[in-house]
């Protein structure tokens, strides 16, 4: 006689004959989970690299030029960072502008100091909003005739910084840069002023992935970028006089 009872254990048994399933025998099988791939890296303007954890460092050169100097300067820059975690780094960074801006002076302007930065990421976008301090150091030597020095200006004191950046990966290979910076240094720019300024510096930009044009470079570092970007600066010196100040510069910028 067929029984309720022996209804209800054929209906719970048929689902897993229909499926040849054995939940206790050695052909059960697990499903593997796939790893998350590691994010993308994003270019930052100044040679910056948005990454969930690691190190990044760059080293970037090129021209810079004040309005009204008859000749331009040469600019070097360059930043070590570290990302802590996803959403905040920190650092060191410098840059040299040296040169002659006439040919009665020359010109060396040091900048060392340390950052901090919060960052928000997005599959092709980054963004931060940072900080920095540190020192600055202005040596102006003018030249009174062919024969030699005629004085020698030093000026040496605190600087500090606040920034915006940008970086949107719109293509496998390129991706383009922004940033926006606040300067206020308590060294003058010029023989004239060497009390303080401020100086409102906007910098686009384009970044070259290098690991999507050689892939074999995966093996050695994380993330490989070129980049061109122009630099435009509004100098308001102590004084309340204004100037503005251009340069571009190429770089190099490594994440490990």
């Amino acid at each position: 006689m067929f029984s309720p009872q022996k209804s209800v254990w054929l209906l719970l048994l048929l689902p897993l004959v229909c499926l040849g399933t054995d939940l206790v025998g050695p052909d059960f099988q697990t499903v593997q989970v796939p790893l998350q791939q590691e994010p993308v890296t994003i270019p930052y303007p100044g040679g910056g690299i948005y990454m969930s954890r690691g190190i990044y460092t760059s080293m970037a050169g090129g021209q810079y030029r004040n309005e009204g100097d008859p000749q331009g300067l040469y600019q070097w820059q360059g930043e070590l960072g570290f990302f802590y975690t996803s959403w905040f780094s920190g650092g060191v960074s410098f840059k040299i502008i040296d040169g002659e801006p006439s040919d009665s002076s020359q010109q060396i302007e040091d900048r060392f100091f340390v950052f901090g930065r919060v960052h928000k990421s997005w599959p092709t976008v980054a963004a931060y909003l940072g900080g920095q301090v540190g020192i600055n150091d202005l040596n102006v030597s003018l030249v009174q005739d062919s024969g030699g020095l005629n004085t020698s200006l030093d000026n040496l004191n605190a600087g500090m910084e606040l920034d915006f950046g940008l970086g949107w990966k719109f293509s496998r290979y390129v991706s383009a840069t922004f940033g926006q910076s606040f300067e206020a240094s308590f060294v003058g720019q010029g023989t004239d002023n060497l009390d303080g300024s401020v100086n409102f510096r906007t910098m686009p930009g384009l970044a070259l992935d290098m690991l999507a044009v050689a892939p074999s470079l995966e093996k050695n570092v994380k993330a490989c970028y070129i980049s061109l970007e122009s630099q435009f600066g509004q100098l308001i010196l102590e004084n309340k006089s204004k100037d503005r100040d251009f340069a571009w510069i190429l770089g190099v910028s490594l994440g490990l």
